[in-house]
């Protein structure tokens, strides 16, 4: 008695002669199943040519990782973020960026969609970004790397070595300047794009404090940790007569430094939403206690933090 198990293994050795030994399939079969047959290995051929396809493009996505400083790292288990770039065509790819999170890596913002227009030229959008805020990265080898320069609108917005065209690997000095003026904005130094150093200048082109790092190995602390800041902050923070009359609400966010010894500096309005609501949002920071400082490498350093007002109306 033939089971089951056997049936199944006499039929795959019987198609796997017909699929690949034509000698056989004239032999056992008529015309009728050697043409079924034909077509079945055609379709299977088709197959795994496709499969073969999708796997080379596989192959091509790139990782990145990088430490809590933003130096590269080869291992994902010493990193705090990284970037996937995802190859879909010879000419397009996507750039997703994740970050670490409570022992969680969690999708970072807009993925970044970069098309090559030529070998020289690039196009860099967000998924739902607006067509206006497309840049044009212009790249020439050099060395092991590329000269980068990015575009906004015929207007320069950066310019430096990167060791990959993206996600950028940057090394040596990086110029960045204003979209709004065309005026040099900052310089920075980076070792496997790690920033190390830098120079900052303000939009009417008056040189601004240096050596700013937006990230440290230890975070500034507000005296009494997140908790005690939030506290200030609604303990603090009043709702503008005007405003409220008007009835204005809305996020203003407050860019702000903590300087070696604490104290803050460097206050700048980096979203507003009228001028009484940003008046008073500024007010308050310049108010804050001095914080205990960040820290690289065991030494105090300038660390970028911004702070978000919810100015909104109670429901009813």
């Amino acid at each position: 008695m033939t089971t089951p198990w056997l049936k199944t293994l006499l039929f795959l050795k019987e198609y796997y002669l017909c699929l690949f030994n034509q000698s056989y399939l004239s032999q056992k079969h008529p015309p009728g199943i050697r043409h079924i047959m034909n077509r079945m290995k055609n379709i299977i051929l088709l197959l795994i040519l496709t499969f073969t396809t999708l796997t080379a493009f596989c192959e091509k996505d790139t990782i990145i990782y990088y430490s809590k400083l933003g130096k590269v790292v080869e291992a994902k288990t010493n990193a705090q973020s990284y970037d996937q770039v995802k190859q879909m065509t010879d000419t397009i790819s996507y750039l997703e960026s994740y970050v670490n999170k409570e022992g969680k890596w969690v999708h970072d913002g807009d993925d970044s969609k970069l098309t090559k227009i030529n070998d020289t030229t690039y196009l860099i959008y967000g998924k739902v970004t607006a067509p206006t805020d497309t840049i044009y990265r212009n790249v020439k080898q050099y060395k092991s790397g590329y000269i980068i320069k990015d575009i906004q609108d015929k207007i320069l917005i950066a310019t430096g070595y990167s060791r990959m065209i993206t996600p950028l690997i940057k090394e040596g000095k990086w110029t960045n300047y204003y979209f709004s003026t065309g005026m040099i904005k900052s310089e920075e130094i980076y070792n496997d794009n790690q920033m190390t150093a830098n120079k900052r200048w303000s939009e009417s082109y008056i040189e601004d404090i240096s050596d700013v790092f937006h990230r440290s190995e230890v975070d500034p602390e507000f005296q009494g940790g997140a908790k005690k800041l939030t506290a200030f902050l609604s303990a603090n923070t009043r709702f503008p007569g005007k405003s409220f009359r008007q009835s204005e609400n809305g996020t203003v966010t407050v860019q702000f430094i903590v300087m070696e010894d604490g104290t803050i500096d460097g206050v700048e309005l980096l979203k507003g939403v009228s001028p009484s609501l940003d008046k008073e949002s500024i007010r308050v920071i310049k108010s804050m206690p001095p914080w205990t400082p960040g820290t690289t490498n065991g030494k105090k350093v300038r660390v970028l933090l911004q702070v978000p007002f919810q100015f909104s109306f109670p429901k009813n």
